[in-house]
């Protein structure tokens, strides 16, 4: 009886390993799974046939035991096979010389099978029994289709083919380095695509739609663009992006000198999408963008990556697009399409090319994320917080369709204030508004690497490996199908590439690479992630995973492993364990003790190595930091502002305090705020002060303000005196407790100071009547407390109340000739200088423009024919005016201009 159940249980175990081992080369397609009969001993059999032949080739899939090494690869290249795209598990499309024995191929015994390319292989589920979704018929009655053909085929026999043919077919487009064309057939004709031998995949065409100040302080965007004195100024300058949408109003004057686009229907979504993204808020401060330095132009939808040459255009182009926005959506959960995998293509051929997306918007449930090419291994999908960093009901959850993370990162996307068509600002949410947040920062953070490594632009491995490693934890523990990897946090990927706390380098199949950290003391937590572009997939595959990489990190003590998700419960916690789904992989330590660690990656299954990979690392400190207000802001009495900070752990509470002379003494806001918050709601108090300062503590940890900050009110009502060709007179009410105050007005790109002046009014030149903004702030206490500019008015084109100065040549004749008052308009002083013919009894005098003496400069003086100088000062409040020269022999005027002191 003891024997019988021994064999029982060992024909168990045998059949348990049999059953896994077939498992093991399964064909993942998206068409379904295929288990592939083993036929190394008959691969002479079955010989393609003459119509399978085109361009002296045949394709199939060859499936290998393991992952062929790259000699492999070499010698079957040399009999005339190219390995195209990977297919799991272990297989290859692959192109064959019609003149190659097939009897030869399996010399290194590694080769398990070769299959036919078979036609129920090709069709995407949605087309079975020529079925068709609503977005992909466009026509009545026909379909809109994208084909995949294999590589290596020129596109002359490709379209001859096709229209030979495929009855009715009509080209709409086609992108031969990604080698698609995508096509408008009649739907009885769909399954058609799918018997020529030289089409790899046919799916439906995926149409795009529209997605529906405390964005960049909870997205610590400020803290690497702030108004600290000599402070820092990476605010996108030298960085391209091109903003996909459905239209946008290109002359809103924050986009000034800045934007190439056009106007169209739906300008409302694109127009507060660019401002998000590279707003200068030059009307309303503070509506500034996350990078208002970059350049920005516009693109119809995904006309800017809809194919490679389009996106090698804009990249080499004059505008040197390093990033592109699309807040638009495609088919929900539709998989790894063909633009999904455009979107990898596009990083293997531009290697630093940020293609940002929005998640989605449709709700709770899991795997709802809206595309298409956001699913791209190597896309940014940006899901939707709200000021308080909690992810809004609308944003769309992952796991994609083969069970990898999504969205990526998540930044503010709910009531963003951005800028809207007709130089008007409104709100707006959605994870369309989340997408240019991480744009704009994904700008800044590109800014700074280039100007700490001599212009070199980071890859799209390495910078979002950073972000994704240094996002601020949300939700569950460790990265989630809610929040990704957490919000973007603009300070800690900065401080990473300035600290240089990353290294690259690559693997191939099987091998092992390791890298040391040193780790310092007060290190509350390290964290560690190795981020590869993994190729694009080939079209049809069920998993897009390629090269999967597998890392551990040790201590002297102890091994850690990276976290690992179950896409199949996509509410559980991240566990540690192995990642199989993923090209990016963290390790998370804590608590960190100093000392040197080693980290080792595995290049597991490497089928297209070999493969480059970034390794990026975080040490968070056991501290508190400050990251609004930092210094240097202008607050205004009475409004609310949001005090935020970084730091480690969750438990106890905070104290927040403010102080308004530069911590001399400090008062109490709260002292309970909760260990997990991360901000405090604060209404700004009705003082006047240039030193304020916020401190924030916890359990003998403090951290203040970089530097001290304004308290002023803002001035109003502000308006045109009178406006001339050259200049206009701007006034606005007084400013409680304001000394001077600041004249601005628009630039070739931002506003500009234009003078100052004790009253409430300015004379401004500017003979720009096309385009005139200006603005006014106030100034106390000898320019150190210093006021946000008022919203910026639009000076008419029109004069008006315009006094003109009499021509002087009219006067010539007479005793008094006036040669010139220099300069003109006059800031402090100026020079009269005056030529009289023969003698006379001179008065000067100077008049404003309603004719009432203003100062006597002389008064009935005897004057010697000759030239004479006098100075023009004492005038204490800016404006135009008249200077009068009189005498025996005549009279004449000069119009005088004083801008302010």
């Amino acid at each position: 009886m003891k024997n019988k159940l021994l064999l029982i249980a060992t024909c168990i175990i045998v059949n348990i390993i049999n059953a896994q081992d077939t498992r093991k080369y399964d064909l993942l397609l998206l068409s379904g799974t295929v288990k592939p009969d083993a036929n190394a001993d008959k691969l002479s059999e079955p010989r393609a046939g003459k119509a399978e032949i085109i361009n002296g080739k045949y394709f199939r899939i060859i499936q290998f035991l393991q992952v062929p090494t790259d000699i492999e690869k070499e010698q079957l290249k040399a009999k005339g096979v190219d390995l195209l795209g990977y297919v799991p598990n272990f297989s290859f499309f692959a192109s064959i010389a019609e003149t190659t024995e097939l009897s030869t191929l399996n010399s290194s015994g590694n080769i398990r099978a070769v299959l036919t390319v078979a036609a129920e292989y090709k069709l995407h589920p949605s087309l079975k029994n020529n079925m068709l979704p609503a977005d992909a018929e466009v026509v009545r009655g026909k379909a809109d289709l994208t084909l995949t053909y294999f590589k290596g085929i020129p596109e002359n026999i490709i379209v001859k083919e096709l229209l030979s043919k495929i009855k009715g077919v009509k080209i709409l487009e086609m992108d031969h380095a990604s080698q698609t064309i995508k096509v408008r057939i009649k739907k009885k004709y769909i399954s058609n695509f799918t018997l020529l031998n030289f089409i790899q995949y046919v799916e439906p065409t995926e149409k795009w739609k529209l997605e529906n100040n405390s964005g960049s302080t909870e997205n610590r965007s400020n803290t690497i663009n702030n108004f600290i004195p000599g402070g820092l100024r990476y605010d996108g300058t030298g960085v391209g992006v091109s903003v996909g949408d459905a239209g946008a109003y290109f002359g809103h004057v924050d986009f000034f000198g800045r934007y190439k686009g056009g106007a169209s229907p739906g300008a409302d979504h694109g127009t507060h999408v660019t401002g998000i993204i590279g707003g200068a808020g030059n009307i309303n401060p503070r509506y500034r963008g996350q990078a208002p330095g970059v350049r920005m132009i516009y693109s119809n939808g995904f006309a800017d990556i809809s194919s490679v040459n389009a996106a090698t255009n804009l990249y080499n182009g004059i505008d040197t697009i390093r990033i592109t926005n699309h807040s638009l959506g495609e088919a929900e959960n539709a998989g790894y399409t063909s633009s999904a995998r455009m979107s990898d293509l596009l990083v293997e051929t531009l290697p630093s090319l940020y293609n940002v997306h929005s998640a989605g918007n449709s709700g709770s449930g899991w795997s709802t994320i809206t595309g298409g090419y956001k699913v791209g291994k190597n896309a940014i999908a940006t899901g939707n917080l709200d000021y308080k960093d909690l992810i809004s009901t609308s944003s769309s959850r992952g796991p994609s369709k083969d069970g990898r993370i999504k969205p990526d990162i998540c930044t503010k996307g709910s009531s963003v204030q951005s800028s809207m068509p007709g130089n008007l600002y409104g709100p707006m949410s959605g994870t369309s508004m989340a997408s240019p947040g991480a744009a704009g920062c994904f700008a800044q953070l590109i800014h700074a690497y280039k100007s700490l490594n001599g212009g070199s632009n980071p890859k799209l491995a390495l910078l979002k490996g950073i972000v994704l490693n240094t996002a601020e934890d949300l939700g569950n523990a460790g990265p989630d199908y809610t929040y990704g990897w957490g919000r973007i946090n603009t300070l800690k990927a900065f401080n990473v590439i300035k600290n240089q706390q990353y290294v690259s380098s690559t693997i191939s199949q099987g091998a092992n690479k390791t890298h040391v950290i040193t780790v310092p003391a007060n290190t509350g937590a390290v964290k560690v992630m190795v981020y590869w572009a993994d190729p694009a997939a080939a079209s049809g595959v069920a998993k897009a995973l390629i090269n999967d990489l597998d890392i551990k990190l040790a201590s002297s003590s102890q091994t850690y492993s990276p976290w690992e998700l179950d896409p199949t419960s996509p509410t559980t916690i991240a566990i540690k364990g192995i990642d199989r789904d993923n090209n990016m992989e963290q390790v998370f330590v804590t608590p960190a003790a100093a000392g040197t660690y080693t980290l080792t990656v595995n290049g597991f299954l490497v089928p297209q190595g070999p493969q480059e990979y970034w390794v990026t690392y975080e040490f968070i400190s056991d501290d508190i930091k400050v990251t609004y207000p930092m210094g240097g802001e202008s607050f205004v009495p009475g409004e609310t502002e949001y005090i935020r900070w970084d730091a480690f752990g969750t438990t106890g509470t905070f104290t927040i305090e403010y102080s308004s002379d530069l911590g001399a003494t400090w008062n109490i806001l709260s002292s309970t705020v909760a260990g997990t918050a991360r901000y405090y709601t604060w209404t700004v108090p009705s003082i006047l002060t240039g030193k304020a300062m916020v401190r924030v503590s916890r359990a003998g940890k403090t951290n203040t303000s970089e530097a001290k900050f304004s308290i002023i009110a803002v001035p109003t009502a502000l308006k045109t005196d009178w406006r001339c060709p050259t200049n206009f007179q701007l006034s606005w009410t007084a400013v409680t407790g304001a000394t001077s105050y600041e004249a601005y007005l628009l630039g070739q790109k931002y506003m500009e100071p234009q003078g100052t002046t004790t009253g409430t009014n300015i004379v401004i030149a500017s003979s720009n009547t096309a385009v005139r903004w200006a603005s006014v702030r106030a100034l106390a206490a000898n320019g150190t407390v210093i006021g946000r500019r008022a919203i910026a008015i639009q000076i008419p084109t029109a004069t008006s109340g315009c006094i003109t100065s009499v021509d002087n040549n009219n006067y010539k004749d007479l005793s008094p000739y006036i040669v010139s008052v220099y300069p003109n308009p006059i800031s402090a002083y100026a020079t009269i200088s005056m030529y009289i013919v023969e003698e006379d009894n001179i008065n000067i005098k100077l008049m404003d423009i309603c004719g009432k003496e203003i100062s006597s400069i002389i008064d009935g003086e005897k004057l010697s024919a000759g030239e004479h100088q006098f100075r023009l000062d004492n005038i204490n409040a800016s404006g135009i005016y008249l200077l009068m020269i009189k005498g025996n022999k005549g009279i004449a005027y000069e119009k005088v201009i004083v801008t302010g002191k």
